[in-house]
């Protein structure tokens, strides 16, 4: 297992992909604290900190299938085999290391954000533990799609389709979850509003049942867990500051991280690398 994270590590430090995209989230970074958070820090910090969540989804679902493509198009993952490696051993000693390079990437985009706010000399407007449970919510949802992504490209070789899919994945994740939290936080009732002689909406101060709303029941209970489990659906929920059940999202998150941990090692086992 050293010897495999020796390697792997190697590889990862000279892989160009990982320096384009830190630097790709570096500058990101320094985007947010000059045209973001102008000049009041104590408002919008912690805010914007959390509004990165997506931004490391996005990033991991590049990086992960380019790296593990990588492998399989230089003939690396047959070497490893050829000398003697464990299946189960290259798995994790794999997912060590996209693990790592996406830390990484996240960590550029994050730090100097949090340098800026320590220089201000300002509060973050947040609690610290709120704050820092936020942080610990979204890389867990990190590492639950980075175990996900993994699977994804141990299993498929083709490095172009694999980054293909998880991409798509990724996209697909995100709009189901924006689907899923749209309908979720529908208002029950809907203000009636008027139009007035000067061309101005303004409300009678009559309601009336909204159609989009979800009503509490089995379906609502889908929805809400649906939302509560996905890796994105947990970042989105934390970026809008009203999570569901915010105390249950990082056990979900090791949960899934286990499920498709253990399901790729199943399957590695038996993929067919002639």
């Amino acid at each position: 297992m050293i010897k495999l994270l020796r390697v792997d590590f190697a590889r990862l430090w000279k892989t160009k992909v990982l320096w384009v995209l830190m630097l790709a989230a570096f500058a990101m970074g320094v985007f947010n604290i000059f045209f973001n958070l102008p000049d009041n820090w104590e408002e919008q910090t912690a805010h914007t900190l959390l509004q990165n969540g997506m931004h490391y989804m996005i990033f991991a679902s590049v990086f992960a299938p380019l790296f593990l493509g990588t492998d399989y198009s230089n003939g690396t993952m047959r070497n490893k085999l050829t000398v003697g490696s464990k299946r189960i051993v290259i798995y994790f000693s794999e997912f060590l290391t996209v693990s790592t390079g996406c830390l990484l990437i996240a960590l550029c985009e994050l730090v100097p954000m949090i340098f800026a706010a320590i220089y201000s000399g300002k509060d973050f407007g947040m609690k610290q533990g709120e704050f820092a449970f936020g942080m610990f919510t979204i890389f867990c949802a990190l590492e639950a799609a980075i175990g996900l992504l993994t699977l994804l490209g141990m299993l498929i070789t083709p490095k172009s389709r694999s980054t293909a899919i998880s991409i798509a994945s990724a996209l697909m994740m995100l709009n189901a979850c924006q689907i899923l939290l749209n309908f979720l936080n529908q208002p029950e009732n809907l203000d009636v509003m008027t139009f007035t002689e000067k061309c101005e909406f303004v409300s009678t101060g009559a309601a009336e049942p909204n159609p989009d709303y979800i009503k509490p029941g089995i379906k609502r209970d889908i929805m809400a867990i649906a939302s509560d489990i996905l890796p994105m659906g947990q970042v989105m929920q934390i970026q809008s500051g009203t999570p569901h059940n915010k105390e249950l999202m990082p056990l979900y998150s090791i949960g899934i991280l286990a499920v498709s941990t253990a399901a790729g090692v199943m399957v590695f086992r038996r993929k067919d690398l002639k």
